[in-house]
């Protein structure tokens, strides 16, 4: 059954820039092609068809694939992250950063205006930073692979979870328009479960806004000591 606007793919893929694989979901082509980042989680990428989760030529590359199907596509600036625009590079008073005990060194990434954006070069009580996508402006190839295809609507739901909860951390379950996460309680005060709970709750609320989100947390008891 072809891939439809609409439907939750688990996807895995390889983006190469000149012949240099940039981004994969698979842990052994990035290690192999000496990307691979021992904090990251390689699994198959969950995408919502049709719905801005990727790149617009990524997206338009889904739709009619098969279950097993690759397929390979090239994907210009205009589909990818857009153009370069020289309005984005800005300059920045040095104080900006001392403010925030920030030390802006040139290839650093920072966060300005609540946007990220890369220091070019630092020069005096000035520094000049980059708010363009560091893909802007670049042609991109990527190896497309269609894991699963899910339609179903609770099946869904529980794959949007898995995007975000590292398997086994959390039981999910789903009743009429009710969704209860229960988290294994060792998990409870990290900062990783902090940020996927607010993740997966934005989410919910942006693709099933009929349904009702639930978290049950039970915090170990302390053990009292003598």
């Amino acid at each position: 059954m072809p891939v439809e606007k609409h439907d939750f793919v688990r996807v895995d893929y390889v983006g190469r820039l000149n012949s240099q694989v940039f981004d994969t979901s698979i842990a052994d082509i990035a290690k192999k092609e000496g990307a691979f980042n021992p904090q990251r989680r390689y699994t198959p990428l969950v995408i919502s068809v049709g719905d801005g989760d990727v790149v617009k030529g990524f997206d338009e590359a889904l739709m009619g694939m098969k279950e097993g199907e690759t397929k390979s596509v090239t994907i210009p600036p205009e589909k990818g992250y857009g153009k370069r625009d020289p309005k984005l590079i800005k300059i920045v008073p040095i104080n900006v950063f001392k403010k925030n005990e920030i030390n802006p060194v040139p290839g650093m990434i920072v966060t300005l205006d609540n946007l990220p954006a890369r220091v070019q070069s630092v020069s005096g009580g000035r520094v000049r930073v980059d708010f363009n996508h560091e893909l802007a402006g670049k042609t991109l190839d990527f190896d497309i692979t269609i894991k699963g295809i899910v339609k179903e609507e609770n099946e869904k739901i529980k794959a949007l979870a898995n995007e975000f909860f590292i398997d086994g951390d959390v039981t999910i379950g789903i009743k009429d328009k009710q969704v209860t996460i229960t988290p294994k309680p060792s998990v409870l005060t990290s900062k990783e479960y902090a940020r996927a709970k607010a993740y997966f709750i934005n989410e919910m609320g942006r693709r099933f806004k009929s349904h009702k989100v639930e978290f049950v947390e039970k915090y170990d008891n302390p053990q009292k000591t003598a």
